[in-house]
């Protein structure tokens, strides 16, 4: 997993730190290598603001079709569209989320 920068305050209105660009260009990098096909983004305060996880996974998405990503497919799951508040909480949603996506996806095929 990787810790990259961005977050809000508990009010959502003011950053703790930007997205950075170039982070998420070399985590999607190294998705690519890996094969890796489903992904989680959990933002600081993200159900009060979810703008940086939007663009977060906008930005991912791009790069790893850039970079031509083996499977074609990477589903990428956002944690203010999965769960409330906490964070903790959250970010385990959203993981488990992503995991089970796939399996979810052939079960309805």
């Amino acid at each position: 997993w990787w810790m990259l920068s961005g977050g809000f305050q508990c009010t959502g209105s003011e950053e703790i730190s930007t997205v950075n660009r170039e982070e998420i260009r070399s985590v999607a990098e190294t998705i690519v290598k890996a094969s890796i096909n489903s992904v989680a983004i959990s933002g600081v305060f993200s159900p009060y603001n979810p703008s940086q996880e939007i663009l977060a996974g906008q930005l991912l998405r791009r790069e790893l079709a850039r970079l031509g990503h083996p499977d074609g497919k990477v589903r990428v799951t956002l944690s203010h569209a999965v769960a409330g508040l906490g964070l903790l909480e959250r970010e385990n949603a959203c993981v488990l989320n992503a995991t089970l996506r796939p399996l979810a996806e052939k079960t309805v095929e």
